[in-house]
């Protein structure tokens, strides 16, 4: 990868990335990633996949299985071995953040399909969720990140003398020049994710709030 002297300065990095706190930052960071995402959440991702009692909840499947590839994303440089590389190869760094932000954005639908199917299967809820809705929560994580990844492979083909590519003490990034949509439409879904997820949760808690009172189970 070709820095861009505007916005990277690799002899400095270089030093940066032998200094020993940052190195222990590193270590710390990346062996809580790969145990926690890549052995401990598979783990539990083959315990609901192959359960044999029970049904198996999709958008908690999804939930998982987002976290697992984004983890897997987010060590790439390590297992690829430029850790300690202040310049990774570029293609490097593009498949980096190609696992990494789908495997993010899978894990931010999921959380909230989540939260949609809990307010539709509240107590008093006197219809099951029909098939389509259902189909429709299973499948929405995973088209957003084709969508996303489509989009973005669109505009990479078309800018790739624009893409700016840097790259920080743990992970590459997309930096200043870059266009928006590549620095800020990672962010923006989990972020709009995370928004539509509170306010269905204040929902349901106001909801089951009155629900309560209504019946005199809970005194507030």
């Amino acid at each position: 990868m070709s820095p861009n002297p505007s916005t990277f300065n690799a002899t400095s990095l270089e030093l940066e990335l032998h200094v020993w706190h940052v190195q222990v930052e590193q270590g710390l960071f990346f062996c809580l990633v790969v145990f926690g995402g890549l052995v401990l959440l598979p783990l539990v991702l083959l315990t609901f996949v192959f359960a044999k009692q029970g049904s198996r909840n999709s958008p908690l499947i999804n939930f998982l299985a987002g976290l697992s590839i984004f983890s897997f994303g987010t060590v790439w440089l390590p297992l690829t071995g430029h850790l300690q590389t202040p310049v990774p190869p570029r293609n490097i760094c593009l498949a980096q953040l190609g696992i990494a932000y789908p495997g993010f954005i899978i894990a931010s639908v999921a959380a909230v399909m989540l939260v949609l199917q809990l307010l539709l299967t509240l107590p008093g809820s006197t219809r099951p969720i029909p098939g389509a809705v259902n189909v429709a929560i299973a499948a929405s994580p995973v088209g957003s990140a084709v969508v996303y990844t489509i989009i973005q492979t669109s505009i990479a083909a078309k800018k790739a003398d624009m893409l700016v590519l840097t790259r920080g003490h743990l992970a590459c990034s997309f930096d200043e020049g870059s266009p928006l949509f590549f620095r800020k439409g990672p962010l923006v879904i989990p972020a709009i994710a995370l928004v539509i997820a509170i306010v269905v949760s204040g929902y349901m808690w106001v909801r089951m709030r009155a629900t309560l009172k209504r019946i005199g189970a809970w005194q507030w």
